[in-house]
């Protein structure tokens, strides 16, 4: 099957809300090529580098399936008439997050895309809405699209045949990742006071985040120059990842975020 990107789309902040400042939501389409690198694309900036953009949220692709969907729930709001209500760059059909997996590669034009994450919703759908659920929608629907980061700079127009080029984990969806970090399916389990991975081949148990920290340190490799405090990084490839690491991960308080390469999954310690 042939995909084709429906819409390119850039934008720079704006006033958006007068108490909590200035967006790059309200992008417009780009008619013709645009050159794209590292951090995003020409002509296009985020409101907020603390918590949007960089190279691993370079480029936010939203799959245009979702906007019969959103119509079905809202009706015929504006921000539905055309792609770009979700703030994103890209808008194709065929990529959905149940279909898309952490590392999956496409070349669109002349450059290569890495799927990087999914994209966490924030305050800002609910005022860009006008709806104060809007964020709530997202994350209980599941359609909360992902984010690419730039492998090979090249450049991208409307039109471009997207090519996956190499495949990711098949463990990990974008939709099962989601749902396990955004969604709270790690809340789901029932209330397991041990969970047992492998570290070759010892099983390792972990009860407590003292205990998750011990184990880990021992397993994993401290990434350097790490500003957060207790930031571990598992070094594997692909689904040579255990899932239950991932489970003791969560059960332990810990909130991973996951990588496709040789650091796939990158945990953050919950203070």
């Amino acid at each position: 099957m042939t995909l084709t990107l429906d819409a390119l789309l850039i934008g720079t902040p704006q006033p958006f809300d007068p108490l909590r400042g200035m967006s790059s939501m309200a992008r417009s389409l780009a008619h013709g090529p645009v050159a794209v690198g590292p951090l995003g694309f020409a002509g296009d900036s985020v409101a907020d580098p603390s918590v949007h953009g960089g190279p691993d949220k370079a480029v936010h692709f939203y799959p245009a399936e979702h906007y019969a969907a959103w119509r079905a729930d809202l009706g015929d709001h504006p921000r539905l008439a055309a792609p770009g209500g979700f703030g994103e760059n890209l808008s194709a059909r065929g990529l959905t997050e149940d279909r898309v997996h952490i590392g999956d590669r496409f070349r669109i034009g002349t450059a290569l895309f890495e799927v990087a994450q999914g994209r966490q919703p924030c305050w800002k759908l609910d005022h860009h809405f006008g709806r104060k659920t809007m964020a709530a929608d997202v994350i209980r629907t599941g359609r909360g699209g992902l984010y690419f980061r730039v492998i090979e700079p090249g450049i991208v127009a409307a039109g471009n045949a997207i090519e996956q080029v190499a495949e990711g984990p098949r463990a990990w969806p974008v939709a099962r990742v989601f749902h396990l970090l955004i969604g709270g399916g790690h809340k789901s389990a029932e209330g397991q006071a041990e969970v047992t991975f492998q570290f070759g081949q010892r099983s390792v148990g972990v009860t407590d985040l003292d205990r998750a920290h011990a184990h880990l340190a021992r397993g994993l490799q401290l990434l350097p120059n790490c500003e957060t405090a207790g930031c571990i990084a598992w070094q594997a490839r692909g689904d040579d990842v255990p899932e239950q690491l991932f489970d003791a991960l969560l059960h332990g308080g810990i909130h991973p975020r996951i990588y496709a390469g040789t650091l796939l999954i990158i945990a953050y310690w919950c203070k």
